[in-house]
């Protein structure tokens, strides 16, 4: 199967949402992260991605200063990662460090 590359410049993002990266028993080991651009509100999703890169993932995205969300799977509730997320009213996470 053909994967094109797609190139998102980080000036073109409006946020990264994290999904099924619930913690616990029946937790997966993968997580998906959805990109949603700026200038027309369309995503991609990049599914499947190894837990074990999350941590990676969003100090990276935290260090471009781009705004992180995360979607609780039970609740089907938006979380925001980072301070500057202040186009919803949302909950902000425990434990942001910035």
């Amino acid at each position: 199967m053909h994967k094109p590359v797609i190139y998102i410049k980080f000036t073109e993002i409006k946020h990264i949402e994290f999904s099924r990266i619930e913690q616990g028993a029946t937790s997966s080991k993968s997580f998906d992260v959805t990109v949603t651009r700026l200038k027309d509100d369309t995503s991609v999703t990049f599914a499947g991605i190894e837990k074990t890169e999350q941590r990676i993932l969003t100090d990276y995205f935290k260090s471009k200063g781009i705004k992180l969300r995360t979607v609780d799977i039970e609740t089907n509730q938006q979380i925001a990662l980072s301070e500057e997320d202040d186009d919803e009213p949302e909950e902000e996470s425990k434990g942001d460090d910035s």
